[in-house]
């Protein structure tokens, strides 16, 4: 994620000043982002689905760069990953690890992966549901015991 994240501010053609700045962040916050010591919140997510990428190419690769247009999206798209099924994701975990006293012990590597795993449940879920003709919808997230349960998991 580390390596995207300088791809993107790279395309734009910024610099970490100048980065930073457009995403309302202090320069040095960008730079932890950059280098893997920290990991982006979901408003800066949000912030760059708003410029125009795909978070889920952000997070995990997987597609392009560039958010496909609404209008373009094939028919029956709703397993695709939003940027806001990825925000709700994103909360639903950071509150699980405040609520299990987890969040420091953590390295936001490994909090990246943690998401990006949960993101690939989810949209495996939501393309199984679309097979099985259910429509897929954002109340379908993981409850939180599958959540504790895959979070537990890993870190053991």
């Amino acid at each position: 994620m580390v390596n995207r994240l300088k791809q993107v501010r790279s395309s734009l053609g910024l610099t970490q000043k100048t980065m930073s700045s457009r995403l309302g962040l202090g320069i040095t916050t960008w730079q932890s982002y950059e280098l893997g010591k920290n990991l982006p919140g979901t408003e800066i997510y949000l912030k760059l689905a708003q410029m125009g990428y795909s978070i889920d190419w952000i997070l995990t690769g997987a597609g392009t760069m560039l958010r496909t247009p609404l209008e373009e999206k094939p028919p029956g798209s709703s397993d695709i990953l939003t940027p806001d099924l990825i925000f709700q994701i994103s909360l639903a975990l950071e509150e699980f690890l405040a609520e299990e006293g987890l969040t420091r012990y953590l390295k936001p590597e490994e909090r990246a992966k943690l998401l990006k795993l949960l993101c690939k449940v989810e949209l495996k879920s939501r393309i199984d549901k679309r097979l099985t003709g259910e429509s897929p919808t954002n109340s379908h997230l993981l409850t939180f015991s599958q959540q504790k349960a895959m979070i537990r998991a890993m870190i053991e």
